[in-house]
Formats: structure tokens, sequence, C-alpha cells
């Protein structure tokens, strides 16, 4: 966990959605821990490598962009009651009485690293992703454009190519 530097803010692009990095820490966080708990033990960087742990994240946050991108282009977006309703329903947002907390909510998400806004931002590309995978799903008409899209990037081949940087690489400090 926290493997990248500062000056990197995203690991990649899928049209016009940058994929940050903190976005891709947690969903490999997610994924390390969820095999950690299928094993019972706490895994090595080699044992994350072995499993491809690192390649699973990259491919779910790329994915996640490609539906969030085409949920741009087709329009497809959640109100805001939606989300807030979404918020208040979430178990981990409620108080002593059992309902949702205000408090509970910003203290959740400060330990979680986000802030509100950050949090329902995200939270709102995640259910109109939703959306979108449900139609196509249900077998609900989908543009044709818009299955064209999705296929043609499901079976395209991507290259990686990672450049480590050091300071001796560097002209000046950064």
């Amino acid at each position: 966990t926290g493997q990248f530097s500062q000056g990197v803010r995203s690991v990649g692009q899928v049209g016009d959605r940058e994929i940050p990095v903190d976005v891709y820490q947690r969903t490999l966080d997610r994924l390390i821990g969820f095999y950690a708990q299928q094993f019972g033990t706490r895994l090595t960087v080699e044992q994350s490598q072995l499993f491809q742990i690192p390649q699973q994240a990259l491919a779910t946050v790329v994915a996640q962009a490609a539906l969030d991108n085409e949920n741009d282009r087709l329009g497809i977006s959640v109100g805001d009651a939606e989300v807030s309703r979404e918020v208040q329903q979430t178990p981990d947002f409620r108080g002593a009485g059992g309902v949702f907390d205000p408090q509970v909510y910003t203290s959740v998400l400060q330990r979680s690293g986000f802030d509100p806004a950050q949090f329902e931002g995200r939270l709102r590309d995640q259910l109109a992703r939703d959306i979108l995978e449900r139609a196509l799903n249900a077998g609900v008409d989908v543009p044709q454009a818009a299955t064209d899209s999705l296929l043609e990037y499901a079976m395209s081949t991507r290259d990686v190519s990672i450049l480590r940087i050091g300071s001796p690489q560097l002209d000046s400090p950064v």
C-alpha cells in the first residue's frame, strides 16, 4: 500500500476519464485484503504478484473508467436525491439509534481519506455504472454505438510500460 509517489496523479486514462492513483491504490488494497482473508495470512509482495493482484486491480479500475466514460458519452447520470438516499441507507453511516448520523458520516469519511464531495462523486459514478451494467445484463436495448464501444474495449489488447525515474535521472528536483 502507498506505493506511489506524491507526483503521480493517475495510472491511466480511458477516453476523457482519468484513473486517479488513489482509486487504483484503494482497489489494490481491497483485493490484497480479500486474498489475505481467503488465505488467512498477510500476503507478501511476491505472493501478490504471483496472484497478479496488481494486474487485477488495474483491470478493474480500467473497466470502471471505460463504463464511466461511456456513461459520460451517453449522458447517464444519477441525481442528488439518489446519491443522498444511498448515503443515508449505508449501514456504516448510522449512529447509535440505527439511523443516518451526519457526524458519523463525516467521521467515517475522514478516517477513509475522503471528503463528502469526493465520496459522493465516486458514489454517483458507481450508481451510474450500476445502471449501465444492469441494462447490459438485462438485455435492455442499448444503443449499438455503446455496445460496439464496450465490445471493442473488452476485446482489445493493452500494452503497459513502466518507467521508474529516480533523482539521478532528473535535471532538477521535483
